[in-house]
């Protein structure tokens, strides 16, 4: 799994990868912030499916390649 960066909006290095489950038999995974709450969009893993930990994997990776994601700004 990578590296997570520090929150882009605070600045914390207060992050983490989460999970939420949903009643549709779905579960999302995200990085968010413990500081200031941001967070990314989930990645969604099927649970009635035996939870594939190739899949939880890929999923996280999504995730945390989200969070990391920054852009370059054009005076840069």
């Amino acid at each position: 799994m990578k590296e997570l960066k520090g929150c882009p909006f605070c600045g914390s290095s207060r992050t983490a990868v989460r999970f939420n489950d949903s009643r549709s038999g779905k579960r999302f995974y995200y990085v968010s912030c413990e500081v200031c709450g941001s967070r990314t969009r989930g990645e969604a893993v099927n649970v009635n499916d035996s939870l594939d930990q190739e899949r939880i994997d890929i999923a996280k990776d999504r995730s945390i390649a989200s969070w990391n994601q920054r852009t370059v700004s054009a005076d840069a």
